[in-house]
């Protein structure tokens, strides 16, 4: 039994302490979950491990609800609860701050996703699959949508799946911002299935939905894409992409060879926060602009915003005409100019609308909602001075 500050008590079976216990899961206990937002919210120190039981509790909750009617077996709902626990077990350190310096270094297979997936296959968690009747490839399965029931994938990826749920309310609850607050309850109570076997929302719930749609979207625009933040994932790229260069900190072939290792449970935030004292340390073997990077970060002083352009986008014509993926860092002279585009609305969706079970996706114009009129994206286009 473990409590936890949003959903009370949540029980754990034998196999999920197991996992729990692992000095690979145990290092999301040092990995917080909204990367560096906690240089704005001071609140926001929770972790990837608070939200990865919470998100169990939730698949238990929704799973077990699915299989009062009869759509899914204990065996469904246990994979989901496995699924559920360790879909965020191969993030890096500050979450997605850091993704972003990989990510443009190396592309897709050094996005978060990735890494867990070799995580459950190479780690002592595929052991503990194993020796308890499943399989790394069970898990995997459901994380990439290629499990035979469907269900259990959109329970766990969606605009409104468990994942999503869980940490809106946990990230506003830490942030102190009341954006994300959202009818968990009612959501997970009115979720059923349509007549092709899709999850769907029952009418009655629409309105917990419009609410988690729109929290989304004030909790993007107002916390993860804050303007300081966003000031201190430019500071903190710079820094780490020297370091790589210099062959200071672990490369991706090097976090990889990590989880067969073990190497791979050290590799938390104080991994980070080292590297950087270890640069103020020792300045004289660094580029100044590193060095004074990093003493900015430590002393909490952001690069300063001179020109934001950010805007909603309405169509998805507008959505188009950016480019979607992994944000562009500009640098022209002594300006840094961010630049990303944010889709709210991703797999919409389906309401059931009759008592036979059909169901459309909630941007249906057979449907009366305020989500069809909320904006489809955000574009996040803001330059920086590093003349501070």
């Amino acid at each position: 039994m473990i409590y936890d500050e949003i959903h009370g008590f949540i029980k754990v079976n034998s196999v999920e302490r197991a996992i729990i216990d692992t000095p690979i899961f145990q290092r999301l206990r040092h990995i917080v979950q909204v990367g560096l937002a906690y240089l704005v919210y001071p609140g926001a120190t929770h972790t990837r491990f608070s939200h990865s039981i919470g998100t169990l509790h939730l698949a238990s909750k929704l799973g077990g609800s699915l299989a009062n009617e009869g759509y899914l077996t204990e065996d469904d709902v246990q994979l989901l609860r496995l699924a559920a626990l360790l879909h965020d077990v191969g993030h890096y350190p500050l979450s997605h701050s850091l993704e972003l310096c990989l990510l443009r270094l190396y592309g897709d297979k050094a996005s978060h996703e990735k890494l867990t997936i070799e995580v459950l296959r190479r780690s002592v968690i595929a052991d503990i699959l194993r020796e308890n009747g499943y399989t790394p490839n069970d898990i995997i399965g459901i994380l990439r949508g290629e499990c035979k029931n469907k269900l259990l994938t959109q329970i766990i990826s969606s605009d409104a799946d468990i994942d999503k749920m869980d940490y809106l309310l946990r990230d506003s609850r830490h942030t102190g911002v009341a954006y994300g607050i959202i009818d968990i309850d009612r959501l997970v109570n009115t979720f059923s299935v349509d007549t092709e076997g899709n999850l769907a929302l029952m009418m009655k719930g629409l309105g917990a939905l419009e609410n988690l749609y729109m929290a989304r979207l004030q909790m993007y625009k107002t916390v993860y894409y804050h303007k300081t933040i966003i000031a201190f994932e430019l500071m903190l790229n710079e820094i780490y992409r020297e370091l790589l260069e210099r062959g200071e900190v672990m490369s991706l072939n090097e976090i990889y060879n990590g989880i067969s290792t073990g190497d791979f449970s050290f590799f938390n935030d104080h991994y980070v926060y080292n590297k950087l004292y270890s640069i103020i340390r020792s300045e004289k073997a660094y580029s100044q602009s590193i060095v004074k990077y990093a003493k900015m970060f430590i002393t909490r002083k952001p690069l300063k915003i001179v020109r934001d352009l950010s805007q909603y986008l309405f169509s998805m014509e507008s959505i188009r005409s950016h480019r979607v993926g992994v944000p562009d860092f500009i640098t022209h002279g002594d300006k840094i100019t961010f630049k990303t585009v944010v889709l709210f609305i991703r797999k919409p969706v389906k309401v059931i609308i009759d008592e036979k079970g059909t169901s459309v996706p909630v941007i249906d114009n057979k449907l009366q909602t305020i989500i069809k009129c909320m904006p489809r994206g955000l574009i996040i286009e803001r330059t920086y001075t590093t003349q501070c």
